[in-house]
């Protein structure tokens, strides 16, 4: 995001990092620093699903290209949300559980399924829309959609870990501070998946 911005705007590390500091949101320092420096024009849903695409798939050298191609046909106010959406820094105050338990609401389905739908596809959006259809059957693991990353549940003992789980086998794994990483392999194809 940084490469891109930085290209489309022209203005220099300095300018840029006083912009950043000014409001410590990438979102509002894209919008600002893209002001009049875009060539705005119609950006059709589609169009914007292709770019998130073709940036997911692009070797890491070159995902800024796809990325400051979309960009630069973007008004610096829709840029602006369309960074924060792809950095995850929305703050608007809205947890993921209160957007669950809207989709639970919305569609009457049980928030359990809403969860497990979002734990599994990993997108509030997909989620959503599978919700709707009552897609839950089909809703699985897939290859190179990265699940949800969950988070830590601390016990004391392992009978502690027994009892909250209510089985007589359970899976665990050690908790360190890090990023977490998902590896999906097929054949010769190995992509990660980390948290941001």
């Amino acid at each position: 995001m940084s490469k891109a911005v930085t290209s489309i705007s022209g203005l220099d590390e300095d300018e840029l990092g006083r912009i950043f500091r000014k409001h410590s949101d990438l979102g509002d320092w894209a919008g600002e620093a893209l002001a009049g420096r875009t060539q705005a024009e119609p950006v059709s849903l589609q169009e914007i699903e292709d770019a998130l695409e073709a940036i997911r798939t692009a070797r890491r050298a070159k995902k800024s290209e796809p990325l400051e191609e979309l960009v630069r046909r973007l008004d610096p106010e829709a840029a602006r949300f369309f960074i924060k959406i792809i950095s995850g820094e929305l703050r608007i105050g809205l947890s993921e559980g209160l957007v669950e338990a809207a989709i639970a609401e919305a569609f009457e389905v049980p928030i359990t399924q809403v969860k497990r739908v979002h734990l599994i596809t990993g997108d509030i959006g997909e989620t959503a829309v599978r919700c709707k259809h009552r897609q839950f059957d089909t809703t699985i693991i897939t290859l190179f959609q990265p699940v949800r990353f969950m988070l830590a549940s601390p016990v004391e003992t392992p009978a502690e870990a027994f009892e909250r789980m209510g089985a007589e086998s359970v899976w665990t794994e050690e908790k360190y501070d890090g990023v977490r990483c998902q590896l999906h392999r097929q054949a010769e194809r190995v992509e990660l998946f980390h948290e941001t």
